[in-house]
């Protein structure tokens, strides 16, 4: 598989679930569509607690996630797009465990300073911090895509029958 066709492949998924994250403000607009709403909302729940009290609102509609997974699925979106715009020195280097957990720290520290009660962080904080790890996320996915279809095709190739001559392994 070509890296161009990976990166699109997974752009277009992000780009569905980015949309999906939406659609109660778009459905929110004069002639909107509320089965869009529902759909968004039950395939996203999933993944979020959905509280209205810590989710953007858009047009009147909070958005089908909280105000952290926006941020995750935005940063993931956003980073995905333009990495690929990087050099491909910089862009196809894997960024380590280290990387992925700094870019995730801010994320568990703001979860666990609200999981336990000291603190109420405001949405845009929550926000923040999920825009940082979804980058971070789409960082870490990049080389390791890249690593996993070169893997395949390797297989494949080996495994694909070809003349008597020319066949591996004989």
């Amino acid at each position: 598989m070509k890296p161009k066709l990976v990166h699109f492949t997974v752009l277009f998924l992000a780009t569905i679930i980015v949309a999906a994250v939406f659609a109660p403000a778009i459905a929110a607009v004069p002639g909107g569509n509320s089965e869009l709403v529902l759909s968004s909302r039950l395939a996203l729940s999933l993944f979020c607690h959905q509280d209205p009290g810590r989710s953007f609102f858009l047009f009147g509609a909070p958005l089908s996630v909280c105000a952290r997974c926006t941020g995750i699925y935005l940063g993931f979106w956003l980073a995905w797009i333009g990495w690929r715009y990087f050099p491909p020195r910089l862009r196809d280097r894997a960024i380590g465990n280290l990387g992925l957990a700094l870019g995730f720290a801010p994320l568990a520290v703001d979860g666990l300073i609200n999981s336990l009660g000291l603190m109420s962080t405001p949405s845009e904080f929550r926000f923040l911090t999920g825009l940082i790890a979804g980058a971070a996320a789409a960082r870490a996915l990049w080389p390791a895509l890249l690593a996993m279809t070169e893997i395949i095709e390797r297989e494949l190739i080996a495994k694909r029958p070809g003349p008597a001559a020319g066949r591996v392994g004989e």
